[in-house]
């Protein structure tokens, strides 16, 4: 069997030798990492925004649709000029409706005091005093 001497020299070449990463490159790394998550957390958030909108939307979509339905369903006011409807009630308070309906001049005599049996309806949904949708539609008196 051979002997192996090691020398002091060889000593020091293998400590000068020593297997790692430099701090330049711990630091690159980490930089790296930070811009990549920084990166990945924009979009997130950004698909975390779009989510809540169109869920609003959608939600706002909804509610008009139910009160127009709501409307449309009611009696005819002729009554009342502007005619007036009432809102549907709505669990969430941060929803709010508003309802505008104005007698339309069917025959063109410029007169909207008299009911001719046609009304447009406006449906405006808000979400924390912001207006989401405006919905609108006529509604006619069928006698």
């Amino acid at each position: 069997m051979k002997k192996r001497i090691i020398t002091v020299s060889h000593t020091r070449e293998m400590k000068t030798r020593q297997e790692g990463f430099t701090l330049i490159e711990v630091l690159i790394s980490i930089a790296l990492i930070a811009t990549i998550g920084c990166a990945v957390l924009g979009a997130l958030m950004t698909a975390t925004r779009v989510t809540i909108s169109n869920n609003e939307r959608t939600m706002a979509e909804s509610l008009a649709q139910a009160q127009m339905e709501d409307i449309m369903r009611s009696t005819y006011d002729d009554v009342f000029n502007p005619p007036q409807y009432s809102a549907i009630s709505f669990p969430d308070p941060n929803y709010g409706i508003a309802i505008t309906a104005a007698r339309l001049d069917v025959d063109g005599d410029w007169d909207t005091s008299s009911d001719e049996g046609c009304q447009k309806i406006t449906v405006q949904v808000s979400h924390h005093g912001n207006q989401v949708i405006i919905l609108e539609a006529y509604k006619a008196k069928h006698d």
